[in-house]
């Protein structure tokens, strides 16, 4: 198992609600599974997680001058994290405007 395991964090509208509530979303190859993410979550972050859901995105068709071709598939988990723990991921800094004179 490689840290390498969750390729990316998923960012969306839906997922920094969820951050508020100490859930966060993470992008894999489609083999991996949850006890793995599990593991590499809580060594990488070091925080204990205490549900995780997973869910497939099926890769999607896409043309191009060859002919078409397939993107693959993906797997997406979503972490609950334990005791109100956070995942400093999704912290966005708010840069003050300068006021206009």
């Amino acid at each position: 198992m490689k840290s390498s395991v969750l390729k990316a964090v998923h960012i969306s509208e839906k997922s920094y609600q969820k951050a508020s509530e100490h859930r966060y979303s993470f992008i894999s190859p489609s083999n991996v599974s949850k006890a793995e993410a599990r593991v590499i979550v809580e060594e990488s972050f070091g925080v204990k997680v205490d549900k995780i859901n997973s869910a497939v995105l099926r890769g999607k068709i896409k043309r191009t001058k060859a002919g078409s071709g397939l993107r693959s598939n993906r797997k997406k988990f979503t972490v609950s994290v334990k005791d109100g723990k956070s995942i400093d991921l999704y912290e966005i800094e708010k840069e003050e405007k300068p006021k206009k004179t």
